[in-house]
């Protein structure tokens, strides 16, 4: 028997909660820009789409259960692709055509896209970030990184607003840390 997660949308602009969706519980989560879906890495492996407005799944797909971690998910700001990271490699999914377009052959397990869509961020499970270009890749195209940067094992990363720049996030037992790459 599925354990299950309650999401609940909210009006910012009124302060007023909207129905919750009632879901398998989810390791990770993102909304697409536009707000019309979200996407989930399920506790049991699975990825599964959403449609924000009725709740409904609208595809899931079972491929990651046999990953080294849950998976992470996260929406490009395109908002019809979706980065999928287990711990075995790493996966770019067309939300249109449901299938998969892209494919890193690493482990993986963070992972995000630049603001304009063009770049994708993601730790290996050895500890190395890499940058991989979007704008350099043909359909169903094994990803390459173009940048490799040797780091201590890291909580979060993310492209500042210009793109311009990676941040991380780590910590160890006595400090967090910041770290900035140009």
């Amino acid at each position: 028997e599925l354990s299950f997660n309650v999401i609940e949308r909210w009006r910012i602009s009124t302060g007023s909660r909207d129905y919750p969706m009632r879901i398998p519980v989810a390791h990770t989560f993102d909304i697409a820009p536009n707000g019309s879906h979200i996407v989930t890495g399920l506790d049991d492996g699975r990825v599964c789409l959403w449609n924000t407005l009725t709740g409904e799944t609208i595809k899931c797909l079972d491929q990651f259960q046999y990953g080294q971690l849950l998976p992470t998910v996260v929406f490009s700001p395109t908002e019809t692709v979706v980065a999928i990271a287990n711990g075995s490699g790493l996966w770019l999914w067309d939300i249109d055509s449901f299938e998969i377009i892209g494919e890193i052959n690493y482990p993986a397990n963070l992972v995000t896209f630049s603001n304009n869509g063009d770049q994708l961020a993601y730790q290996t499970l050895d500890g190395e970030i890499h940058v991989a270009y979007l704008s350099e890749m043909s359909i169903s195209e094994t990803l390459e990184p173009k940048l490799v940067i040797e780091t201590p094992f890291i909580d979060s990363l993310a492209f500042s607003a210009n793109d311009s720049m990676l941040l991380t996030s780590s910590h160890d037992e006595n400090d967090v840390w910041l770290r900035v790459y140009d």
